[in-house]
Order: C-alpha cells, then sequence, then structure tokens
C-alpha cells in the first residue's frame, strides 16, 4: 500500500512506494497537470488540450501496471475535475472510490468524505453547465432554467443555489405573479441555510455559538415606520385604465440610527456581525451567590463575594461544594444557571439593508455543510464556501455601505438616505468616519454623486470606502423599520417617505421651470433595450412640441451630475424605461408626471413608492410581455398605448 501524501496548492496526490514505474508516471501527470495551468493562464488552448492528451496516456499506461492502486485515479479525477471535463471527472472520481482499500482507510480515514464530496461536486457541475446553456445569458428558456437549479438543489441545497433559484423566481414573477411569493420563500431560505454555514464556520474559527440565541437579527432600535398612499395608473395594451390604491398609515419617520457595539462588517454588502459571549464574572458569581444564600444559608450573605473570587475559574467545582454542604434538591437552580453560560454566544447577524435580498452567503464566512456529501479538505475537515477575510479596525464608524450599495438605484435611492440620517435628521458627530460603498462604475458617479452635497453637512474628509471587512468597537447604523406589505416585496427596503422628502433637500433643489420632456431610454444595455426605441422617440418629440415643451433624450448620462439634476429640475413629464437611471427622478419637483415603461410584478415598483413618496403623478405601462420578464435582453412597448397614456395625462389643450 502507498502512502498518500498531499499537495496543497493543486490539491493532487503523489505517490511514494515499491512500484518505481508506476511512481514516476503520477508525478509526470502532475506536472503536466502543472504545465497545463500555465498554458491556459497564457490563453493557449491548443498546448492545453495537448496536455491533457499526455495525461491520459500516462494515467492509462499506470492502471495497466497496477490497476488496484489509488494514486492516478486521484491525480486525473483532480485534473479532469480542474479542466471542467466532470463527465468523464465523474467516472474516474467513482474508480478511486473503488480503489479505496482497507488498508488505506486506515491510514487515510477520510478518504471516503473526500472522494464523496468531489462526486457531489462534478454532478453539480454537470446540471450548472446545462443550466448555462439553457438560460443562455438571459434569452433561454426560464423554465426549464428553473427546473434544472430545482435539481442543483437536489445535489447541493446550499444557500447560493437557493439565491439563484430566488433571483430567477424574480425575472419570472415579470410574467407570472405567483412566482412572487414562491422568490421571497427562496431568498429567505437562502439566508437560513447562509446562517447554518455561518454558525458551522464560527466554531470552526473558535468561537461557540448558541444556536438558541443566533441567527439573523433585526436592529436593535425604536419601531417607527411611516406608509405611504401610491394611487397608480396602469394601462393595458387596449388602453383601459386600471386603478391600484394602497392605504398604510403609520407615524412619519425620518429613520433612526441603530447602534452596535463590538460589530464585524462582513462582506461588500456590509452584513453586520456580532458576538454576545455571556462569561462568568466574580461580580455575576457574587450576585447570584447572595440571591442563593438567602434562601438557604442567609448568614453567608457577606460571605458571597469572597466566594465568588475563589470560584470565578471553576464555577462548577462552587456547585459540588454546594451541593456538599446544603444538599442537591437545593442546587438545582444554581446547576441550571451554570450549564446556560456553557452553551455558547449569541452569534447575531443583522443585516442593514433589511430586506431577504442580500446574498448572505456571498458575505459571511460559510461553510459547506449541505447536501449528502459536502465537499471535504483532504484531511476531512469541513471546506468553506466563503472563508473569513482579516479584517481592518475601526473605534467608531458610521455605516451607510449596504446591499448593492455601489449600483446607482440603491446608492441614491438608499444610500444617499443613510448619510440624510447621519448628517441631518438625526445628526451623529461629525469626527465619527462614515463608510460608504467602494465605487465600481466606469465614471466615478458615487463621487460626483456625493459632491451634491454641502461641504458644511458632509466632510468629505470623513468618507471610507468600505473595501474590506471591519471590526469596530461602535458602529453607528442610519436605518428605518419599514411595514411589511403583503403582495409589495420591496416595502420593508425603501425609505420611508418623509426621509426622501428631507433628502431632496439635502441634494439642494433649485426653484426652476418645469418645461421639459425627458426620456430615460437604454441602449447598449445587458437587459431591457427597447426594440422600437426610435418610434418612441419620434412619438415623444411630437408630443413635447405641441405642449411648448423641450425634449431631451437621456438614454446616456450627461458628463456632470450636477448638469443632470439641473435637467431634472426642469422636468415636467419623464418617461422611461425601469432601471437605475430613473433613481434621477429625486431631483425632479412634486407634480411631475412620471410614466414609466415597465412591469407587473412588485419586485419593479420600487419608483411607484418614489413617486408617492415625492407626489409625482405616476402612470405605469406594461412592456410587453416575455418569458424573462425584467431580464430580458430586449423589450417593446406598444406604442398607442403609450400615446394613449401620454394623451390623458396632458391633453394638447392643457397648455403650459
Amino acid at each position: 500500500m502507498r502512502t498518500i501524501r498531499s499537495l496543497a496548492t493543486l490539491l493532487l496526490f503523489a505517490g511514494a512506494g515499491a512500484n518505481q514505474i508506476y511512481d514516476e508516471l503520477c508525478d509526470k501527470m502532475v506536472a503536466a497537470a502543472q504545465q497545463a495551468g500555465r498554458y491556459f493562464h497564457e490563453g493557449n488552448l491548443e498546448k492545453v488540450e495537448g496536455q491533457a492528451e499526455k495525461i491520459k496516456t500516462m494515467y492509462e499506461r499506470a492502471v495497466q501496471v497496477d490497476p488496484n492502486e489509488l494514486q492516478a485515479h486521484l491525480t486525473y479525477a483532480t485534473f479532469l475535475t480542474n479542466a471542467n471535463k466532470l463527465e468523464k471527472a465523474e467516472n474516474i472520481w467513482n474508480k478511486a472510490k473503488d480503489s479505496l482499500s482497507a488498508d488505506i482507510l486506515e491510514h487515510n480515514p477520510h478518504l471516503t468524505s473526500y472522494i464523496n464530496g468531489k462526486i457531489q461536486k462534478v454532478r453539480y457541475g454537470q446540471v450548472s453547465m446545462l443550466k448555462d446553456s439553457v438560460y443562455s445569458g438571459g434569452s433561454g428558456d426560464m423554465n426549464q432554467t428553473l427546473d434544472l437549479i430545482k435539481q442543483q438543489l437536489d445535489i447541493h441545497p446550499s444557500p447560493q443555489i437557493y439565491y439563484d433559484l430566488a433571483t430567477s423566481e424574480v425575472m419570472a414573477s415579470s410574467v407570472d405573479m405567483n412566482y412572487v411569493e414562491a422568490s421571497i420563500s427562496s431568498f429567505r431560505q437562502s439566508q437560513k441555510e447562509a446562517i447554518r454555514g455561518y454558525l458551522s464556520a464560527k466554531e470552526l474559527l473558535g468561537v461557540k455559538c448558541n444556536p438558541e440565541t443566533s441567527g439573523l437579527r433585526e436592529f436593535p432600535m425604536e419601531v417607527q415606520l411611516e406608509g405611504y398612499r401610491p394611487l397608480v395608473h396602469r394601462y393595458d395594451r387596449n388602453a383601459e385604465e386600471t386603478r391600484k390604491k394602497m392605504v398604510i398609515q403609520y407615524k412619519p419617520s425620518k429613520g433612526r440610527v441603530a447602534l452596535v457595539t463590538n460589530a464585524h462588517i462582513m462582506g461588500q454588502d456590509a452584513v453586520v456581525g456580532q458576538d454576545v459571549c455571556d462569561t462568568w464574572s466574580v461580580s455575576k458569581i457574587a450576585e447570584n451567590l447572595k440571591d442563593y444564600y438567602e434562601l438557604f444559608a442567609p448568614e453567608k450573605v457577606a460571605d458571597a463575594e469572597k466566594v465568588a473570587r475563589k470560584y470565578v475559574s471553576k464555577p462548577d467545582k462552587l456547585v459540588d461544594a454546594l451541593e456538599e454542604k446544603y444538599g442537591r434538591k437545593n442546587t438545582n437552580w444554581m446547576s441550571q444557571m451554570v450549564a446556560s453560560f456553557d452553551k455558547g454566544c449569541s452569534c447575531r447577524v443583522f443585516n442593514p439593508s433589511q430586506q431577504y435580498r442580500v446574498n448572505m452567503a456571498a458575505n459571511i464566512p460559510v461553510v459547506d455543510i449541505y447536501g449528502a456529501d459536502p465537499e471535504k479538505n483532504q484531511d476531512g475537515s469541513p471546506a468553506f464556501i466563503n472563508p473569513p477575510r482579516k479584517p481592518k479596525t475601526l473605534k467608531e464608524a458610521i455605516l451607510v455601505s449596504q446591499f448593492a450599495g455601489s449600483s446607482f438605484y440603491h446608492f441614491v435611492i438608499e444610500v444617499i438616505p443613510r448619510i440624510t440620517i447621519a448628517v441631518k435628521t438625526h445628526p451623529i458627530d461629525d469626527s465619527v468616519p462614515i463608510l460608504i460603498p467602494r465605487d465600481t462604475s466606469k465614471n466615478s458617479f458615487i463621487k460626483k454623486f456625493l459632491s451634491l452635497i454641502p461641504k458644511t453637512q458632509l466632510d468629505p474628509d470623513r468618507l471610507i470606502t468600505h473595501d474590506a471587512d471591519y471590526k469596530v468597537e461602535t458602529l453607528h447604523v442610519p436605518t428605518w423599520l419599514r411595514p411589511d406589505v403583503t403582495g409589495f416585496p420591496e416595502s420593508k427596503t425603501t425609505p420611508p417617505g418623509s426621509l426622501l422628502r428631507s433628502t431632496r433637500e439635502l441634494l439642494t433643489i433649485h426653484d426652476t421651470p418645469q418645461d421639459y420632456l425627458i426620456y430615460l431610454g437604454r441602449k447598449d444595455t445587458s437587459m431591457r433595450n427597447l426594440s422600437n426605441q426610435a418610434e418612441v422617440i419620434e412619438m415623444l418629440k411630437d408630443y413635447a412640441a405641441q405642449r411648448q415643451m423641450q425634449f431631451h433624450d437621456y438614454s446616456k448620462p450627461m458628463k456632470s451630475v450636477k448638469e443632470t439634476r439641473k435637467l431634472f429640475e426642469h422636468a415636467r413629464v419623464v418617461v422611461g424605461i425601469h432601471g437605475g437611471a430613473m433613481s434621477n427622478l429625486v431631483f425632479c419637483k412634486p407634480a411631475t408626471i412620471v410614466v414609466e415603461l415597465g412591469f407587473q410584478t412588485p419586485y419593479a415598483h420600487d419608483y411607484i413608492h418614489m413617486s408617492a413618496a415625492i407626489h409625482f403623478s405616476h402612470t405605469l405601462v406594461l412592456l410587453e410581455p416575455t418569458p424573462l420578464g425584467m431580464g430580458a435582453p430586449t423589450v417593446t412597448v406598444d406604442l398607442p398605448t403609450l400615446e394613449g397614456a401620454l394623451e390623458d395625462l396632458l391633453p394638447v389643450k392643457d397648455e403650459l
């Protein structure tokens, strides 16, 4: 029997033993696999395939030399897995499993779970490749895609796959509203599974978590909610008007600030962790002893602190001593108290965005505990799906970074209101730094947008880019609580109306004439390019001219954010395809007419809330239905329907 030794960099095994020819072939396979990797990184795929043929030949020769040996199977299976030749890899991993003799397992007991994990991984990978082919970058069959994701879950029910299922169901909800509740359920299951993997990760990292008190929590803060009253006109393709009203009345709110001590900010979505570990102390033992002595030995009350000092490092021995002196029945409650301290820490996780759409598994450390054969390290220990990262440290900070904070919509409509709370509605000491999202855009829009806030309100020197995990002694989190409205998934994430209005004040909206019709088109983007955009633009130009308005095509952003603000301050009518550019509505004045070319799914109703909050007139014109819904590369609007909606909103006789 050969001894198995690891090559950590390649996760390959190299053998050493009596059969020199076999061992030399295995070593040459390893060297060829390394060379194939170098060719791949150079982009020389032809030479990669040449190395693959060499490895295959050497594998076949090694098996001829000794068909019962394990090493060649492990080496070749690992290469095939890394090369994404998954069907062949599954076959060789099974041969490796069949080669596990009693002698091998005696010295390497974890190899069975290691190989089983690899088999599960390549099976999952095969379904994933088929799913990607069917999905075809957003232009494929959505129903078949959903079925394949469910097959992935059957193999590896991890939080990431539940998240993929949820996002696909969100797109499907544009066509079939039954997917709304299904997507919410999948999002929540993703977070639930991620928390399970997180608690396992904490244990590996040396923190024992009490499952009864650990998990996802709401921020500790005063509950103060604000609803809204959207009155939305929706036109169907036959220009028949339907109306939808929703009335939710709560106390007005301009947000609140949650305070978290000893916080751990994790991932780009700024998920906040906090470990509350209740440990023994002299004062805690003395306090409980006084209660105990008052019941069973009043004369000993004065000695409680002295006894506590004696037993502070060994509370279990204290229980033994009390039982010996006063009897077991009189120490039951003391034993229960000691046991409660042994259950571990409360490992809490807070979601600054307060929404289930955060992909927890991509932010917090998660161990693979999913499926019948989760992937393991070669020593049998659990493998990390998302490993921990070394954090930076801060004594005090304000966190405004959040879910998708680097995207234009989430930055303008959620991050900026958080800044508003911190500097305007609930100001925090201006010496405390503010953690803002990392700007991943090509035009550095975050820096430009922040320049709209007067320096007297927001000192740029306070800003720190959230580009790593952080440990913070005192963390301020500007946030809000909102009503959870059935059928409206975004109800818990959008800022309260009064906070949005305060945000507009911070951005300094000027008093200007409203004499523009602005069209928010989408051009050369990955989703929702309007197929009949040229016809729409011509119609809008005529519409604007007949009403003495200037027309502006905002298919591409302007160079300056101040120019953008000035343009939207002049808006009388805004017509736009559902997308991030509609976030610029924050610059518009009340009574602006907004016509959104969008979708029936409530996942696309973000701007309906904004219109209700800032008192716009909002009309939703549904785009032609497509199987991919919001994720469709190309969409179409029915031109007569759009014309009818605009005519009703602002007839020609209504001169400006």
